[in-house]
């Protein structure tokens, strides 16, 4: 089975709702309650679905960049170059400490640090953020930000759910039980059934995870370390 658009998503919902006819508020009503849903079943679990890579390219004279828009947090505290240099990865440091380095020593060289801040909020574009390295690049590099990424709401009709079958499953379920809790005002049983299909959507994420996680392009160099979360590089050779 494809996987499924918003609008297969909410006309689910109004069928088990027995609101065939739902239009204005009441659609609003569903659409709402099933990106509710949706949005719950996201952080269930660090999905791997929802990570994705960006290319850092870093500049000479420049020690801050913004990061893409549906940028959630790391998944890694470690951000491996893209090619093999004196130092094979930045390592995350609190951004207090390397302004504080900063103000010491503002040098050029090999970015070995970095931090993730906030740039200010925006009502029309919501929040962003961007990333600091420590020294400023005296060259250019290319280096590999492993996040985790914000699909966002569904708005349109053919927007897709994001993830495998068994994960829009789970959302079905979720928009089920979210149905419940409206009509009965507590748990009940169609919220009991999304505890099995979690599990269902957690064994799927799984087979699509590798014996072994690291940068693609130093395959021989980065091995991973679970972390219990997401994942977190290490160089097996030291740096």
């Amino acid at each position: 089975m494809a996987i499924q658009t918003f609008q297969t998503l909410y006309e689910y919902a109004i069928r088990h709702w027995g609101n065939a006819s739902a239009t204005g508020d009441s659609l609003d009503l569903i659409k709402k309650l099933v990106n509710r849903a949706y949005s719950q079943a996201l952080q269930k679990y660090p999905w791997r679905f929802l990570h994705a890579t960006h290319t850092l390219s870093l500049t000479i004279g420049k020690n801050a960049y913004q990061l893409p828009e549906d940028f959630e947090r790391m998944v890694t505290d470690e951000i491996p170059y893209a090619e093999i240099e004196t130092f094979k990865v930045l390592r995350r440091r609190d951004i207090t400490t390397i302004r504080r380095w900063r103000i010491e020593n503002e040098g050029t060289g090999q970015p070995q640090v970095f931090d993730i801040i906030p740039l200010k909020y925006s009502e029309e574009t919501g929040s962003s953020w961007k990333i600091e390295v420590y020294p400023t690049p005296g060259t250019s590099y290319s280096a590999i930000v492993y996040y985790r990424m914000n699909p966002g709401e569904l708005v349109n009709d053919n927007h897709l759910i994001i993830g495998h079958q068994a994960f829009y499953n789970l959302v079905e379920q979720m928009v089920l039980a979210e149905i419940e809790l409206i009509e009965d005002e507590k748990v009940g049983p169609q919220n009991a059934k999304v505890s099995v299909l979690l599990q269902d959507a957690i064994e799927q994420d799984k087979a699509n995870e590798p014996d072994t996680l690291g940068s693609y392009l130093l395959p021989r160099s980065i091995s991973n370390r679970d972390t219990g979360n997401d994942y977190n590089y290490s160089n097996i050779f030291g740096s």
